[in-house]
């Protein structure tokens, strides 16, 4: 049966075709009528930093337990051939899917049928302002937990419908259902790996708070331990900073990184800006980092552990 395929994807960054990566995805289906017939969505390992952590809220720990987007693609492809798909800002979305895919070596021909309802809104609220919460807000359509790629697609999926229940012509929607039923993307061998939403990355009744949702219900829940994951990024016992000592930062730190160097050089310490062997330690926005400093830290078995932790070892 024809339908839709919603998507939002939450990434690194803005530009696919560079360094930034995808870091959720989330696909919600519906039926012609926009009827919502079925949900899904991953956590995607991107093997580098995260990005800006304060928007999609997504972090190391849980990024590292996450499979890598080659391994998830073989099902979202499933999920969306023989479909529209929809996306706000649907040129956003699509330009990381077919980034991801080439990174595969996996070339798309035909060009995606695809909705933004960003655009769509032009049509069905002129005159209002397009981003996503605007147009739910005229709806009257649930958008707490922003920036979760569930949350979004979901309620992109209900604005499409929204949209549809307005249309007093259809015919047009019809062709567009029509193409899309006959688009396929091609078929990828199955990587046996179960795709990994936000909850399972924590343990049973540990969510940590900051809008994680289950059922369409925001669930609230206290973070467990410091900063991010069960690792904390605390200072291994007994460790200490002296003159000479060489530290290396990565991430969006609360502090600009010229302010941190400068109170690191005042404390005698030496700032870095890659690590050798030679660095102490490696104090990161995010101790599960992904980044490239701190997976080398820890190839070399160097600390890598928090911004607040890092302030406590300085004395200040």
């Amino acid at each position: 049966m024809p339908g839709f395929a919603t998507i939002d994807f939450e990434t690194t960054g803005l530009f696919p075709g560079r360094s930034d990566r995808a870091v959720e995805v989330a696909v919600v289906h519906s039926d012609a009528d926009g009827t919502i017939t079925g949900r899904w969505d991953t956590l995607i390992n991107p093997g580098r930093d995260l990005g800006p952590q304060h928007i999609h809220r997504i972090s190391g720990y849980e990024a590292r337990q996450a499979p890598s987007f080659a391994e998830i693609a073989p099902r979202l492809l499933e999920l969306l051939s023989g479909r529209v798909v929809v996306a706000h800002n649907a040129s956003f979305d699509l330009r990381f899917l077919l980034a991801e895919l080439a990174r595969m070596g996996y070339r798309h021909g035909p060009e995606v049928v695809s909705l933004c309802t960003m655009q769509l809104a032009g049509r069905f609220l002129p005159g209002s302002r397009r981003s996503l919460a605007a147009c739910c807000a005229t709806f009257g359509i649930d958008l707490d937990g922003a920036h979760r790629a569930s949350v979004d697609a979901g309620a992109t999926a209900q604005l499409l419908a929204a949209y549809l229940d307005h249309s007093g012509e259809r015919s047009g929607w019809q062709e567009c259902l029509a193409r899309g039923a006959e688009h396929e993307f091609a078929r990828l061998p199955g990587s046996g790996v179960e795709w990994f939403p936000r909850e399972r990355a924590w343990p049973a009744g540990r969510m940590r708070a900051g809008g994680d949702r289950e059922g369409g219900q925001a669930r609230r829940a206290v973070r467990f331990e410091a900063d991010f994951g069960p690792t904390a990024g605390r200072a291994p016992h007994g460790l200490a900073l002296g003159a000479g000592d060489q530290v290396a930062l990565t991430g969006s730190m609360s502090r600009p990184r010229e302010e941190w160097n400068a109170i690191l050089a005042g404390n005698g310490v030496v700032p870095r800006s890659y690590v050798t062997k030679a660095v102490k330690l490696v104090a990161a926005a995010d101790p599960d980092s992904l980044s490239t400093k701190a997976r080398r830290a820890r190839a070399y078995g160097i600390p890598v552990v928090s911004e607040r932790a890092l302030t406590a070892l300085l004395g200040l």
